[in-house]
């Protein structure tokens, strides 16, 4: 089974869908109550004893958000091992698989340079941009590109999403005018040589610059990114760009690795409260934009946090390499999930 068939056969997980999927107009005939003989069934007409067959429904395919929900965890709290991975000693070093062929750009450099994983003569051609928030996935994209056959290409940037608005660096405490020059010469290079897909990320709060003053992360920057990012992302679809969009992650209070080292035999300690680090992630700014823009979003808060908590220890895994950026090894753990999401927007968009 190919893999858009097998997202097909994932709506098909209730009853109601299956009868969808499966059967013919007709076939589901009121059961016969027990002890109780049906009457007999009127004898065909002339006129309708050949009646005109009627064709099946074609099944439609699965969304993003049903294929989310069919693969969903149940995740709870952080459960101690014999070995953690990454050692939390050293969680800090791992590193998106990009980084390594040195094709995420510093604060300084504004070439929109790509890396490639997958199949680098595929058809299907996949594109991973924005900031340090997309450059995460990047393993688990570039996992999913290997089991899917796809060719994926990526190209990040520190603390850089891609917009037409311009950011305050707070590294170097400035406008970031490479940032806004990277993330144009981005868009160009989209528009002129289109992938089959865009896939894009960003850190869902910034510091803006208007007017040449900095406006800190807040309702007013805030307003300033969701229009940046409608503008940005409605550029791309009204060029006849697909483009998904993946959710933002939880902003912890904690660097994971540091807790971890501590409570070795108690990770549960090391757990963060959802609420809070939900809210400091500042999703609502890509959903917002995301419903302005009719731009499908990659939800994997699920695989991050249940309604309570969000673990730092997920099957022996951490999840985080600091407060806020996904470990490689946690993100190559969720390859199947990213693969079926995307091929469901892939198959989407053929559709």
């Amino acid at each position: 089974m190919s893999s858009r068939s097998a997202l097909l056969a994932l709506l098909c997980v209730s009853v109601a869908a299956l009868a969808a999927c499966t059967s013919e107009p007709g076939d589901l005939a009121e059961p016969t109550p027990s002890g109780v003989a049906r009457a007999a069934e009127p004898a065909p007409t002339r006129a309708d004893a050949t009646p005109s067959p009627t064709p099946s429904p074609e099944p439609t395919a699965p969304s993003v958000e049903d294929v989310l929900a069919a693969l969903a965890p149940s995740l709870g709290p952080s459960v101690a091992v014999d070995t953690y991975v990454p050692d939390p000693a050293h969680a800090r070093d791992s590193y998106p698989v990009h980084y390594d062929q040195k094709c995420h750009q510093d604060i300084d450099g504004d070439s929109p340079w790509r890396c490639t994983f997958g199949d680098e003569d595929s058809a299907t051609q996949i594109l991973l941009v924005g900031d340090s928030h997309a450059a995460h996935w990047s393993s688990g994209l570039a996992q999913a590109a290997a089991d899917e056959g796809w060719q994926l290409q990526v190209s990040s940037k520190t603390a850089c999403p891609v917009l037409d608005q311009l950011v305050w660096i707070r590294a170097r405490d400035g406008a970031y005018e490479s940032c806004l020059a990277w993330g144009e010469a981005v868009v160009e290079r989209i528009l002129a040589d289109p992938p089959d897909l865009v896939v894009t990320s960003l850190s869902g709060e910034y510091d803006v610059v208007t007017d040449g003053v900095k406006v800190p992360a807040g309702d007013e920057a805030d307003a300033a990114l969701r229009a940046a990012l409608e503008r940005t992302w409605g550029r791309l679809r009204d060029a006849g760009v697909p483009l998904v969009v993946v959710q933002d992650t939880p902003w912890l209070a904690q660097e994971l690795g540091d807790c971890l080292e501590d409570h070795l035999t108690d990770p549960a300690a090391c757990d963060s409260p959802a609420e809070e680090a939900l809210a400091a992630s500042g999703q609502a700014n890509i959903a917002a934009a995301a419903e302005a823009t009719g731009t499908p979003v990659i939800d994997l808060t699920p695989w991050l946090c249940t309604d309570e908590i969000c673990p730092a220890v997920v099957d022996g895994m951490l999840v985080m390499r600091d407060e806020h950026h996904v470990t490689a090894e946690y993100s190559r753990s969720l390859a199947p999930v990213l693969g079926a999401a995307i091929e469901a927007v892939l198959a989407a968009d053929l559709g």
